[in-house]
């Protein structure tokens, strides 16, 4: 995820993409993200100037900060070092940052059996 997260940040400071103001960090795997929930992050980042991540529950039903998210250009130099498999966790964590309710936002399609999972039954409650 970071290599991925750094290797697109990177190929923003194209000059003809000077005008970008923030990224936009989101997975193909989180049946829940509506178009509606992205606009949200979107309105909150006020012009793309405020970090804002999606908030939902994690295993232990502590809330938790995550993606989708929007990162201001600010955060770029911090992206762009990325490496690994680690994402913007860490960026997320911070106190400044803004939240959007994601409710199931824990729930993804990782295996064969929660894409089944998901045909069937959809999302798990949230709890």
């Amino acid at each position: 995820m970071g290599t991925s997260i750094a290797a697109a940040v990177t190929a923003l400071h194209d000059v003809r993409l000077a005008h970008t103001s923030a990224v936009l960090i989101a997975t193909c795997d989180m049946p829940t993200v509506t178009v509606e929930h992205l606009q949200s992050l979107l309105a909150m980042s006020q012009q793309g100037t405020q970090r804002v991540a999606s908030e939902y529950s994690g295993p232990d039903g502590a809330p938790v900060r995550g993606i989708p998210a929007t990162l201001p250009r600010a955060d770029w130099p911090a992206l762009a070092a990325l490496d690994g498999d680690q994402g913007a966790r860490g960026l997320l964590r911070d106190i400044g940052t803004l939240t959007v309710s994601l409710p199931s936002g824990q729930f993804d399609l990782d295996t064969p059996s929660d894409v089944a999972a998901w045909r069937t039954t959809g999302p798990p409650p949230t709890p």
